[in-house]
């Protein structure tokens, strides 16, 4: 009798099997300790400071340091909440007039939701064209 080999779909991808290798090695390189040091280096940088000159004066004084604050704000959120989901949308093509793409945009309503939620606006012979008018089937 043959043995049947499972199929493709049901065997893990090399790529899939090098990342979950990987992330194991990781994960048994980092320790509790390493995580505490790493949460208290984000905390004192959220009290980041640099020093500027002060004309008035003449002497360097301390100001907060907004830039690393902000990022180790966001690191500790992610960290906490994960990062938010991000959805984006290509499109891509080559457009002759408006109304060509016009037509296409009215043929995807997904590429024109995007549009619409993204507020671009797009001029084509020297025109901006209307997405309101679009999703309501105008032109």
């Amino acid at each position: 009798m043959k043995e049947s080999n499972p199929s493709p779909a049901s065997k893990p991808c090399a790529a899939l099997k090098k990342i979950q290798k990987t992330a194991a090695r990781l994960a048994d390189l980092t320790t509790d300790e390493d995580i505490d040091t790493c949460l208290r280096v984000i905390r004192e940088a959220m009290n980041a400071t640099h020093r500027i000159f002060d004309p008035e004066h003449r002497r360097m004084i301390e100001v907060p340091d907004h830039k690393t604050r902000l990022a180790a704000a966001t690191i500790l959120l992610a960290y906490d909440e994960g990062l938010p989901i991000k959805r984006t949308v290509a499109l891509t093509g080559d457009f002759q007039s408006a109304d060509q793409l016009i037509d296409r945009l009215r043929d995807s309503p997904e590429a024109l939701r995007a549009i619409m939620g993204a507020g671009v606006q797009i001029e084509a012979d020297g025109r901006t064209v209307d997405f309101l008018s679009i999703s309501s089937g105008q032109h």
